[in-house]
């Protein structure tokens, strides 16, 4: 039987996560992301997921919207990279 670590956050730390949260969307936005992906549930869920994970690794709230932004951005741009090419096989015939 294991026993899983619990970590609670009280509501000053929840309203900052909160926070963090739109300002990275803000910026995602301001990078020019559709505002529908990045205010999508699955994308904010994801979000909120990763913020967790860096706040268990004890990150400042700076490092963790640095990190979310980070991580966001590549994952946008990688999933942009396998549409271009999935469009540009179609294209060809492949």
């Amino acid at each position: 039987m294991s026993v899983e670590a619990s970590i609670a956050f009280g509501p000053e730390a929840l309203s900052r996560f909160t926070q963090i949260i739109e300002e990275v969307s803000v910026d995602l936005i301001a990078d020019g992301h559709s505002a529908e992906l990045v205010r999508a549930d699955g994308m904010r869920t994801k979000l909120a997921l990763r913020l967790l994970s860096f706040a268990h690794s004890g990150c400042t709230h700076t490092q963790i919207k640095e990190r979310l932004l980070r991580v966001s951005r590549n994952e946008i741009s990688a999933s942009r990279r396998l549409f271009d090419h999935g469009a540009e096989a179609k294209r060809e015939g492949n």
